[in-house]
């Protein structure tokens, strides 16, 4: 069965379709409402740190579930410091759109799910996430 009839069986609506509305426009919206808007209004009055875990927050508790909102919140940490670091609406926008972007081929294919809920492929994210903020801190302190 071509995956177009699979998504449509599935979720009511294509493939293409969840990727242009999880790929694209979900981050483009969220980060605009919760880092353009939550975060840097939040920061302008109370330490950063805060800031960050009050845009976290309000973004975990609009994913609506517990399984997301959990997700959700350790990625807003990281989005928020992400774009406080780079001074870069782009990166948290690209990182958002990767992370859904990942998320939705992995519960599309098998062959991408084995891959990326493996052990191999978590120790390949973590390396690759303290790299990222090494390279981030390093930047910033320049």
């Amino acid at each position: 069965m071509h995956i177009l009839h699979i998504c449509l069986k599935m979720f009511g609506i294509p493939f293409y379709v969840r990727i242009l509305a999880y790929v694209v426009a979900a981050p483009l919206s969220e980060e605009i409402l919760f880092r353009g808007i939550i975060f840097r209004k939040t920061k302008e009055f109370i330490p950063l740190w805060g800031a960050i875990l009050i845009s976290a927050l309000a973004f975990a508790l609009y994913h609506g579930n517990l399984q997301q909102g959990l997700y959700a919140f350790v990625c807003g940490v990281i989005l928020a410091w992400v774009y406080h670091v780079s001074d870069s609406f782009l990166l948290p926008v690209l990182f958002h759109a990767s992370a859904n972007l990942i998320v939705n081929l992995a519960f599309e294919f098998t062959a991408v799910q084995k891959v990326v809920y493996s052990v191999p492929a978590l120790a390949v994210l973590a390396v690759l996430a303290v790299l990222s903020a090494f390279l981030l801190n390093s930047a910033s302190s320049r």
